[in-house]
């Protein structure tokens, strides 16, 4: 039987759809952008541009783009931009130690790139390889000194490492540059705490909880300190505010329980610590604190509660 003509594939599409793909990708919209690249690479399934904007497209619909974003690199190894965007997507999905693998085959083929060292940096910290962390974003920050991200997370390495002068330093910097940044007031409250000025630390992440106001542990961090020194109507308000975020949050229904007990709302108190057991049911603190309250309400008698309108408070 003769055989037909060996069928062959141009690399690449004619400029027209090329061009089209990326007014797509400019106009941000990506499910079109993701239907005409698969049209596209079943007539040209070696166009790597094609596979990179493909894998955009359905990362930024919530899509699984590790497969295109994989061959993007297969097709075009000497692609920097594509190693950086592989690693993105490793980085999401936790894998940190793939993540810093495609960065530094990025910087390998592109070392100015300011992105893909800070990215190279995140991925360090979370393997635990603190110090090339660090080195990583103050090279990044000597080509781009705007970089507040950068400063945050030289801040935090420092606090954990007790460098709490250098953790400072740079938390202040990053608030010069970006004074409505919440994480940065939130991370300097918990550095504060660390210090023991505890009226700057409330300053602090009251001005977190006020600018994201959906960020948990900003509450619970405020009412523990506002706990630590003995304002615990405040407190109590705080950790209503993180339970709401967050219904099943042991740490805050334990220290709500606290609060309340200094209050003398001991049914209140009681009700709290009975739902951390239903999240914890082994914890011996919790058991502890409930046999204690029934110790005080059966010699004292059961005292007068407050309102729980509190609960409600935004």
């Amino acid at each position: 039987m003769k055989l037909g003509p060996k069928i062959t594939y141009a690399a690449e599409p004619p400029a027209k759809e090329s061009d089209l793909l990326y007014s797509l990708y400019n106009a941000g919209r990506y499910a079109d952008l993701e239907n005409l690249a698969l049209s596209t690479l079943a007539k040209y399934p070696k166009f790597a541009v094609g596979w990179k904007l493909l894998g955009i497209s359905q990362h930024r619909q919530g899509k699984d783009s590790l497969p295109a974003l994989q061959k993007t690199v297969a097709l075009a190894p000497t692609h920097a931009d594509a190693h950086n965007s592989l690693g993105n997507v490793y980085l999401e999905r936790k894998q940190f130690s793939n993540a810093a693998a495609s960065y530094r085959r990025a910087l390998k083929l592109q070392p100015e790139s300011v992105g893909a060292r800070y990215n190279l940096g995140i991925a360090l910290k979370n393997l635990g390889q603190f110090d090339d962390a660090a080195k990583c974003f103050r090279q990044a920050l000597r080509v781009n000194p705007g970089l507040v991200d950068a400063y945050i997370y030289l801040g935090n390495i420092y606090s954990d490492s007790g460098q709490l002068e250098k953790a400072m330093e740079n938390y202040n910097q990053a608030l010069k540059l970006k004074p409505d940044n919440a994480a940065v007031h939130y991370n300097l409250g918990n550095l504060f705490n660390k210090l023991g000025q505890r009226e700057n630390a409330i300053d602090s992440l009251r001005n977190a909880t006020a600018l994201r106001p959906d960020n948990v542990e900003a509450h619970f961090n405020l009412g523990s300190v506002l706990m630590d020194t003995g304002k615990l109507e405040e407190a109590e308000r705080s950790f209503r505010k993180s339970l709401a975020l967050k219904p099943d949050f042991v740490d805050a229904l334990v220290n709500l329980g606290a609060a309340l007990k200094g209050l003398d709302r001991f049914d209140e108190a009681l009700d709290c610590y009975r739902q951390a057991l239903e999240f914890r049911p082994n914890f011996a603190e919790i058991h502890s604190e409930i046999g204690k309250i029934e110790g005080l309400v059966s010699t004292h008698g059961t005292q007068s509660t407050h309102s729980n309108s509190s609960k409600n408070e935004e």
